[in-house]
């Protein structure tokens, strides 16, 4: 299974996707076997086959005494891989839509990149997060300033409305924040928002303060890739596969500079602090 650039591109298909890819159509393996395999670190596999398993392209072999991963259908992957170079070279009808507070372009009536202003198209984009699936993927980066921003301008019954939702599609959330995020900007958050944050099936990873010291807040999910800078109440939407793969990779690139700590963890050790 080779794929040209051309095909990762439409396909938005990382290099670190390929290769797994290319492992699991040969045999099912486990995920040591695939970090063997693939030469590469057994919790990038995980990161990898999950995102390979959103998109429905692989999927877990429980027959065994271990589980081992396969390709979902390897004549479906082939077939997807072929048409995809005649699915760059169709002709596209480009449209920009302009609003009063949203610039939207599309291409054969599919969203590629938008821009909201205000701060009520923001709170919309955080309340995609109430409608997303069982189980979906989440990426998140943000910085103590953003957090803070982010307490100050959402309303706190939908900020408890969206941790609810994110609980029960049981939302699989990654998130990257600086060391002084947890202690300097959720301490000064209501107890009843932090508590409505335990229980979601967050992992976070710590890095060192400076690492992201940035104005506005990542997100990624559903295909879509968000930039909501809050002070300005603008935000930017991308829908471009590659675009959002690179964003990925620097999110997994940023992920090994942390220390990974659970979601639960982290309130315990916020309420232990608002406490003294």
């Amino acid at each position: 299974m080779h794929l040209d650039p051309d095909q990762k591109r439409v396909l938005g298909i990382s290099n670190l996707e390929e290769k797994v890819l290319q492992a699991c159509s040969k045999t099912p393996l486990t995920i040591s076997a695939l970090a063997r395999t693939c030469a590469i670190p057994r919790t990038t596999v995980r990161r990898v086959l999950e995102r390979l398993k959103e998109r429905g392209w692989v999927n877990r072999d429980m027959t065994g005494s271990y589980p081992r991963w396969k390709v979902t259908s390897l004549s479906h992957l082939q077939k997807l891989f072929t048409d995809s170079t005649t699915i760059q070279k169709e002709s596209f009808d480009p449209q920009l839509h302009v609003a009063s507070n949203q610039v939207r372009l599309q291409l054969n009536n599919t969203t590629e990149f938008a821009v909201h202003q205000g701060r009520d198209r923001m709170v919309k984009i955080l309340e995609l997060l109430v409608h997303l699936t069982h189980k979906q993927t989440i990426h998140i980066i943000e910085s103590s300033v953003v957090a803070a921003q982010v307490l100050q301008k959402v309303p706190h019954d939908q900020l408890v409305d969206i941790n609810a939702a994110l609980r029960s599609n049981r939302s699989i959330i990654y998130s990257i924040n600086p060391q002084d995020y947890y202690v300097h900007a959720l301490s000064r958050a209501n107890r009843e928002w932090l508590a409505s944050m335990d229980g979601r099936l967050q992992t976070n990873y710590i890095v060192p303060n400076g690492v992201v010291d940035g104005m506005s807040q990542m997100l990624i999910f559903n295909n879509r890739l968000f930039f909501l800078n809050w002070e300005q109440e603008i935000a930017f939407e991308v829908a471009d596969p590659q675009t959002i793969a690179l964003q990925k990779t620097l999110f997994e690139q940023l992920s090994l500079l942390g220390r990974k700590k659970h979601n639960s963890d982290v309130i315990k050790e916020v309420m232990k602090y608002c406490s003294e």
